[in-house]
C-alpha cells in the first residue's frame, strides 16, 4: 500500500517532467537553457497594479531560417510592448512554460509543500497502523489476550507520541505556508521573430508590461499626546508594497503612484424635463425633521507652524498624479512595508461633543490645514492618543483641510438633562400644535489643564411655510444656516464645568398632518 502511494504521488510530478521536456524540444535546448524571468529596471505602482519595465540581453536564435528571441515573463503580463535594438519585429507570438522558482520565499514555499505533503503521507500511514490495534483479532485465543494487551499499549506509547508530533508539525507548516506568496507553476514565453537575420549572439531588449498582481496601499499612523505642552499631531504614512511577479526584484527603481480612481469618461447629461403632476392628497405634506449634524468648517484659514518632515520617499505632485520615488531599490515577491513620510503637525486640540437624548460622550479631535502641493493618498489609519491605541478607520482628505477624530475622552464628561418636553395648543381664531423641548448641557473638564469644547446640536430645517421654530439658548450659539448646526464653544479650566441650555419651541397648524421627531 505504501509503495502504491508514493507510486501516484509521483505521477503529477511526472507528467510536469513530461511536458517540460516537449516544450524544451520545441523551442530549441539553448533557448530553453536561457530561459528565465527578468528583474525589472523599472517598477510603476498603483493600487490597481503596476507597470514593470525591463531592459536584457537576450540571447538570439536561429528558428526556420530567421532570427527569433525568446522572453519570459510572468504568466498575467497584459500589454506587453516591446522593442529590440537594431532590428523589426513580424511576428510575435506567447506560449505557456513552466517556471524554477527564483525568489526566496518561492523556494522557501516549494520546500514547505513538499514537506507537508510527505509529513501528510506519514501521517496516513501511522493512523493505519493505529487502526489495526483498534480491532482485538478474531482468532485470539483468550490465553494470549493479556500478552495482546500488553504489545498494543507497548504499540500504542510508542506510535501516539509520534502521531501528535506529526499533527504539530503539519499545523506549523500550514500557518506558515499562510504567510508565503503562491508558486507560480507557468509563466509567458514570448517569441519575437525578427525581420532581419541577425548574425551577434545577443541583442539588446526592451519591454514593459502590465502586472494586477502587484502594487500598494496607504496606511496611517496618526497620534497625539494632550498631556504635553506642545499640542502636534504625528503623522506617519507608510507603503505597504506587494508584488507576486514569481521573482525578486533587484536594482528596481520603484515609484509609487495615486492613480486614478474614477471612470474613463464622464456621465452623460440628464434630461431634465418640467410637466405637470397631480396634486398631492392632504396627508402626503412633508414632516419636519432633524437632519443629521455636520461638523462646521472652520471661517478662517490657521497659519501652523510645522515641523521639520522626515522624508524617506521623494515626492513628485508636478503631474497630474503624485507620485513617490523609494530609496529601496529590492523588493521580495510578497508583502512589505516601506516608509514613506512622517511629520509633525502644530495645530490645537478640541474636544466636541453632540449630545443626543442617549448619549453624552466628548470626542477629542485635531484639524489640520494641508498645505499647498501636499498630497496624501486615501488609505487606512490607526489612531493612538497617549500611546493607546484609540481606532482604526478609512482617512480620505477632500478638501484643504482634514479633520482627525481620537476617540471619546473619559475625562471630558457631558450629563443630558432633559428638562422639559410637551404639546399644546394656542391661538384663538385659528389653533396651532405646539411642541416644546427643553435640556441641560452640564460638561466638566477633569484634565488638570484647560481644554477648548465644542458643542454642536442640529437646528430644525423648516419646509412647510407655516411651520415656525423659535428658540430659548443660554449662553447664545453660533449658528452655521449652511449646515443648519448651532454651535457653543467654551473654554473649561481644569476641574471646571458648566451649563447649557437648549430649548426650542414648534408651532404648526391643527390640520396639518405633522409630527416632528427629535434626534
Amino acid at each position: 500500500m505504501e509503495k502504491e502511494k508514493r507510486k501516484s504521488a509521483k505521477r503529477p510530478c511526472r507528467s510536469l517532467c513530461w511536458l517540460l521536456l516537449c516544450l524544451v524540444l520545441s523551442f530549441g535546448v539553448a533557448e530553453a537553457s536561457e530561459l528565465a524571468l527578468v528583474s525589472p529596471c523599472a517598477a510603476l505602482l498603483s493600487q490597481e497594479g503596476g507597470v514593470l519595465r525591463v531592459q536584457q540581453e537576450a540571447q538570439v536564435s536561429e528558428r526556420n531560417g530567421q532570427s527569433s528571441i525568446a522572453l519570459l515573463l510572468p504568466a498575467q503580463a497584459e500589454n506587453i510592448r516591446i522593442e529590440v535594438e537594431g532590428a523589426s519585429i513580424v511576428q510575435e507570438e506567447s506560449f505557456p512554460y513552466p517556471l524554477q522558482p527564483t525568489s526566496g520565499r518561492a523556494k522557501r514555499a516549494r520546500e514547505l509543500a513538499e514537506h507537508l505533503e510527505a509529513a501528510n503521507v506519514r501521517l496516513t500511514l501511522l493512523k493505519e497502523r493505529l487502526e489495526i490495534w483498534n480491532t482485538v483479532p478474531k482468532d485470539l485465543k483468550p490465553a494470549d489476550i493479556e500478552a495482546w494487551d500488553s504489545k498494543k499499549i507497548h504499540v500504542l506509547e510508542t506510535l501516539l507520541p509520534e502521531k501528535n508530533a506529526l499533527e504539530r508539525e503539519i499545523r506549523e507548516l500550514k500557518e506558515e505556508l499562510k504567510n508565503l506568496p503562491g508558486e507560480e507553476r507557468f509563466g509567458k514565453l514570448v517569441r519575437l521573430t525578427l525581420r532581419e537575420k541577425v548574425k551577434t549572439a545577443h541583442l539588446p531588449v526592451t519591454y514593459s508590461y502590465f502586472l494586477k498582481k502587484c502594487g500598494w496601499r496607504a496606511h496611517y499612523a496618526f497620534a497625539i499626546a494632550p498631556e504635553k505642552a506642545k499640542k502636534s499631531v504625528f503623522v506617519r504614512l507608510m507603503a505597504q508594497v506587494w508584488q507576486e511577479s514569481g521573482m525578486d526584484w533587484t536594482g528596481t527603481e520603484i515609484t509609487l503612484v495615486t492613480g486614478s480612481k474614477g471612470k474613463l469618461m464622464p456621465p452623460a447629461l440628464a434630461n431634465w424635463i418640467l410637466e405637470a403632476h397631480e396634486e398631492r392628497p392632504k396627508g402626503g405634506n412633508r414632516a419636519l425633521v432633524y437632519e443629521d449634524a455636520v461638523p462646521m468648517e472652520v471661517e478662517s484659514a490657521r497659519a501652523a507652524r510645522r515641523a521639520e518632515s522626515h522624508t524617506a520617499a521623494t515626492q513628485d505632485t508636478s503631474g497630474i498624479y503624485a507620485s513617490w520615488l523609494l530609496p529601496a531599490r529590492n523588493l521580495e515577491q510578497g508583502k512589505s512595508s516601506m516608509l514613506i513620510c512622517q511629520k509633525e503637525w502644530e495645530t490645537p486640540l478640541l474636544w466636541l461633543a453632540r449630545p443626543s437624548i442617549n448619549q453624552g460622550q466628548v470626542f477629542l479631535m485635531a484639524r489640520h490645514e494641508i498645505a499647498q502641493g501636499e498630497v496624501w493618498p486615501d488609505g487606512d489609519a490607526v489612531f493612538s492618543v497617549s500611546g493607546q491605541e484609540t481606532g482604526r478607520g478609512r482617512f480620505t482628505v477632500r478638501g484643504p483641510e482634514l479633520t482627525l477624530y481620537f476617540g471619546c475622552d473619559p475625562r471630558v464628561s457631558l450629563e443630558v438633562v432633559q428638562d422639559k418636553q410637551k404639546r399644546g395648543e394656542s391661538g384663538f381664531l385659528g389653533r396651532d400644535k405646539t411642541w416644546t423641548w427643553e435640556w441641560t448641557y452640564i460638561v466638566h473638564n477633569n484634565h488638570s489643564e484647560p481644554v477648548h469644547l465644542r458643542l454642536e446640536r442640529p437646528e430644525p430645517q423648516v419646509v412647510q411655510e407655516k411651520i415656525t421654530v423659535s428658540f430659548e439658548d443660554s449662553p447664545k450659539p453660533v449658528v452655521d444656516a449652511k449646515k443648519h448646526v448651532r454651535v457653543w464653544e467654551l473654554d473649561l479650566a481644569a476641574g471646571a464645568s458648566q451649563s447649557i441650555r437648549h430649548a426650542l419651541t414648534i408651532k404648526a397648524p391643527e390640520n396639518m398632518a405633522f409630527y416632528p421627531k427629535v434626534p
